[in-house]
Formats: C-alpha cells, sequence, structure tokens
C-alpha cells in the first residue's frame, strides 16, 4: 500500500530493508543500516508526541537520538508539555507547533470495517487496493 500511495511522489523512496533483514529490526540499526547505505543523504526521524513519549524505552534510544534529527508532530492526547525531558541533544530534537491530526490509522480502518467515507483520509488508489483485497471486512479482528 506505501508503494501505491507514493508512487506518484518523486520525493519519496520505498525502503524495505526492514522487512529484508534476517535480524529482528531495531529503529537503530534501520537508520544506521540507511546512513550506511545514503552517505551523503540526511534523515530526519518523523514522529508524534505519542510515539516519542516513550523513547526512552526503545533499545538505544540515546544512541538513536544522536543519529540524525527527530521531527515531532503533535498528537491527540499527548501534548509536548507531557513528553519527558531527554538527555539527548536538544537541538537535534525539533517540535513542529501545529493542529495535531485528529485522525489516526486505526481510526481509518475502523470507518473501513463500518463501511464510513475515508476517501479523504488516504489516497484513491490505496482505498481501491483495500476495497479489491477486502483487507479490512467486518469479520476481521
Amino acid at each position: 500500500m506505501i508503494a501505491l500511495a507514493i508512487k506518484d511522489q518523486p520525493f519519496f523512496t520505498l525502503c524495505d530493508i526492514e522487512i529484508k533483514s534476517p535480524r529482528v529490526s531495531y529503529t537503530l540499526d534501520t537508520v544506521s543500516d540507511l546512513k550506511r547505505l545514503y552517505p551523503k543523504d540526511d534523515f530526519f526521524f518523523i514522529i508524534g508526541t505519542d510515539a516519542f513519549s516513550k523513547i526512552s524505552e526503545w533499545k538505544e534510544s540515546s544512541g538513536l537520538l544522536a543519529l540524525c534529527p527527530f521531527v515531532v508532530f503533535p498528537r491527540v492526547g499527548t501534548p509536548f508539555s507531557r513528553l519527558p525531558t531527554l538527555p539527548a541533544k536538544q537541538e537535534h530534537i525539533l517540535y513542529m507547533p501545529v493542529a495535531p491530526m485528529r485522525i489516526s490509522s486505526s481510526q481509518i480502518r475502523t470507518r473501513i470495517k463500518e463501511e464510513k467515507k475515508v476517501d479523504t483520509l488516504l489516497p484513491k488508489v490505496v482505498l481501491s487496493y483495500i476495497i479489491k483485497n477486502s483487507l479490512y471486512a467486518e469479520n476481521d479482528p
């Protein structure tokens, strides 16, 4: 579905190194691999406040935070004020003070199961794929 979603986006590239990896995939390893494979490129880790609030629980989070800048977007229910103080260099953490998105992937899946409108929430080609393959049918968990 990601390949379908980005097919007309010239600045996006699908990366499957985690899927092809023979080892357990940790974010630290993935970012390290990407930096090794593409040494001339700059990487930014885009994350919501909900996930970022638990970053200290991630494997070697301080090392990860040092590898590339994190761009943190607000999520409903997790304001910036609830984020932990981190020992990492704060200049590597960019907080984006924008209105939080009021929709999540789980809400989109639920709306599809309930046959509610989602055409403004994801690319039409992705919605067509979901419907064609009955990915979130009513009887799915």
